[in-house]
């Protein structure tokens, strides 16, 4: 919570998370909860503002998420707390066109991803691996405690290697959760394989990123 509640008190834009193969859209719905919880809708006209873009590149999840969103609605927050949009999480272009339709051009506070097919692949510490040049192109260049939140098997994402002590990676690994905390198991009953990892831009890329700007 600490690391979502700087990632949020930093940002000014109005779409503040984006999720990434959202599925039925639980991540996306719990941290619309977690939004309420905390005061951080805007409301104008009795209506809710949304804050929360669930992507997905299937068209049937993206029904799921609208199901769901509608279960999970009340009385005080309506419909309207969540877009939804299809997405190819591995497609460059096509997310940079969805950032900028959302009126996020210099990227989100907040991306999420769960075991996302063609990311974590066991592969991230390559520095050029795709899920870096994802994060690139999504995490808010102008918020330095944007942060991205992945649930994966447990290896299958580990921070960018760099190719010298002089050389820095563009993002570093804060925190890591075992699933064993959630007392998550596998199916024979063994301790989970499963984690949760927060990372953020690194601080010497924010500044080379500052330093860029007129």
């Amino acid at each position: 919570a600490p690391e979502l509640m700087r990632a949020i008190q930093q940002s000014t834009d109005t779409i503040l998370a984006i999720e990434l193969g959202a599925g039925i859209g639980a991540p996306s719905i719990t941290l619309n909860h977690f939004f309420r919880q905390h005061n951080v809708f805007v409301s104008s006209s009795q209506r809710e503002i949304p804050r929360v873009l669930a992507t997905d590149r299937a068209l049937h999840a993206l029904a799921l998420i609208a199901i769901n969103g509608q279960e999970n609605a009340d009385s005080n927050f309506p419909l309207g707390v969540m877009l939804a949009h299809v997405a190819d999480h591995t497609n460059l272009s096509g997310l940079r066109e969805i950032q900028n339709a959302s009126n996020n051009p210099t990227g989100f506070a907040i991306v999420l991803g769960s075991s996302l097919q063609g990311l974590f692949d066991f592969q991230t510490q390559q520095p050029h691996h795709t899920l870096w040049k994802v994060l690139d192109q999504l995490l808010s260049v102008d918020n330095p405690d944007a942060i991205a939140i992945l649930a994966h098997v447990t290896g299958s994402v580990v921070p960018p290697r760099t190719n010298s002590p002089a050389a820095s990676a563009r993002f570093e690994l804060i925190k890591k959760v075992s699933g064993d905390h959630f007392d998550m198991k596998t199916r024979s009953g063994d301790d989970s394989d499963f984690e949760i990892s927060i990372y953020r831009r690194s601080k010497t890329t924010n500044s080379l990123l500052a330093a860029d700007r007129p």
